[in-house]
């Protein structure tokens, strides 16, 4: 094999010593005339391929071509003339040789690869109410370049679209839904049925409620499993002498006793009760209407109490005094005063031992009775005045006293302006007055009254600063 290659080697170096026979050299050059590209198809799909021929002319002489695409995006070319389609488009392919002194350009259209199937995977969907599905589905070719789809219900009353790729079961019942290549008319449909979401068992809120006369309470069924779609419940009471119910659970108690509300799925298969347990209404607070009175010596007063609610059953109150030296109370809730101080009241009920309580304090007849002054037309200077004044008594006891007597005094000398002798009975919560219609320059005149009350006599008195 060594000896082989030695020779071989040996021969390359003796040819160009024997020498070739030339061409004259007045012979000219032949070249390339033209080029042409004789492909005849001028579209392919995206993804496919087109080997590209050229024809030389003459066509017994070779040259290298250079290839270019005028889109790379669309369709790109190799240095072979294979072209290559990308994307939707057109572009065009160049072949030049001599350094572009020949070309020749191709056209190319890059076309869609149609769909001509859309099959969805299941032929029938099953959903429960309020769940929902990502719809699956094949296009056919794999390498279809139109892949839009448009998704559709035949009826949104049961069956909604979401995002164009999820359906959503939004009522009981059968449909169909739809899926459809964009702008053809390549689609199939599949059948779905929504199941409503069934009850396993039902509970109720309470085992057992006590509600008082003529009041009401509510009760809510409990549903397994929480997300029940049907959750029509039929209620009814055992005894509607005691309770009543309404279609919304609502118990309104009518009659002391006891009684069972029962709750009935709306298939009849489940049921629920509880316990009703009617009662007298009870007292919720007692209260008076002040917590201050005032009484007189000897004097009685009835206090009363508010006892709530207005209907309460049992109203029946123990009543205490806090000194029944000074103050005594009767089962009724009468008070008479027997000694001057203060004391508590309290009232206390029989229901619920609740307490409301009061201070009375035992008065003087004399702080019962106040003075006013009604001065219609007058004049003052330095104290001293002139006109008209009245003086103005009310008796604010609840007991008559008797009025002895009544004087209008000067301040300043003591004299006495004008007076006037057993005026009579001043009724309790009534006034009366007296005075002059002509005084003239009396200093500050003091209003004096003398009134007799169960055999003593008290003296009120009041200047007045005019």
């Amino acid at each position: 094999m060594k000896t082989i290659k030695t020779i071989l080697l040996s021969l390359a170096f003796l040819i160009p010593l024997i020498g070739l026979p030339s061409c004259s050299s007045d012979s000219e050059e032949v070249k390339i005339s033209n080029i042409q590209i004789t492909n005849t198809t001028h579209e392919i799909h995206v993804g496919e391929t087109l080997l590209l021929e050229t024809l030389l002319v003459p066509n017994n002489i070779s040259a290298p071509i250079t290839w270019y695409s005028s889109d790379n995006d669309v369709a790109e070319v190799d240095n072979q003339g294979l072209v290559k389609a990308k994307s939707l488009g057109i572009c065009t392919i160049t072949a030049s040789i001599y350094d572009n002194s020949l070309i020749s350009s191709f056209e190319i259209s890059i076309t869609p690869i149609t769909a001509d199937k859309i099959s969805l995977k299941e032929s029938s969907i099953s959903l429960l109410l309020g769940s929902e599905k990502e719809i699956e589905y094949e296009i056919s070719p794999q390498n279809t370049t139109i892949k839009d789809i448009l998704l559709s219900s035949n009826n949104e009353d049961i069956i909604k679209i979401v995002d164009n790729k999820k359906i959503l079961a939004v009522g009981p019942g059968r449909t169909s839904i739809s899926i459809t290549i964009k702008d053809t008319n390549v689609k199939d449909s599949c059948e779905v049925i929504v199941e409503p979401i069934k009850a396993t068992s039902i509970k109720l809120n309470k085992n057992v409620i006590t509600i008082p006369q003529n009041r009401k309470d509510s009760l809510f069924v409990l549903f397994t499993p929480s997300n029940t779609t049907d959750t029509t419940i039929v209620w009814t009471i055992e005894n509607t002498d005691v309770a009543v119910v309404n279609s919304s659970g609502i118990i309104t108690a009518k009659n002391i006793g006891s009684t069972n509300a029962i709750a009935t799925s709306n298939d009849g298969k489940f049921k629920a009760s509880c316990k009703i347990e009617v009662i007298p209404v009870p007292v919720e607070s007692i209260s008076f209407s002040s917590s201050s009175f005032e009484m007189l010596l000897d004097e009685t007063l009835q206090l009363t109490a508010t006892i709530t609610p207005n209907d309460a059953a049992n109203k029946n109150i123990t009543w205490t005094s806090s000194n029944e030296n000074v103050l005594t109370v009767n089962k009724n809730g009468l008070v008479t005063s027997k000694n001057s101080g203060s004391a508590k009241i309290t009232a206390t009920t029989l229901d619920g031992n609740y307490n409301a309580e009061c201070t009375i304090k035992i008065v003087s007849i004399i702080d019962q009775i106040s003075l006013s002054s009604q001065n219609p037309s007058i004049m003052s200077f330095n104290g001293y005045i002139t006109g008209i004044h009245y003086s103005v008594i009310t008796n604010n006891s609840k007991q008559d006293i008797y009025l002895q007597k009544y004087e209008m005094i000067d301040s300043k000398t003591g004299f006495i302006i004008g007076s006037k002798s057993n005026i009579g009975t001043l009724k309790a919560g009534n006034n009366t007055n007296l005075g002059k219609d002509n005084l003239s320059n009396v200093y500050q005149p003091t209003d004096k009254w003398t009134f007799t009350y169960k055999g003593k006599t008290y003296t009120i008195k009041k200047e007045w600063e005019l």
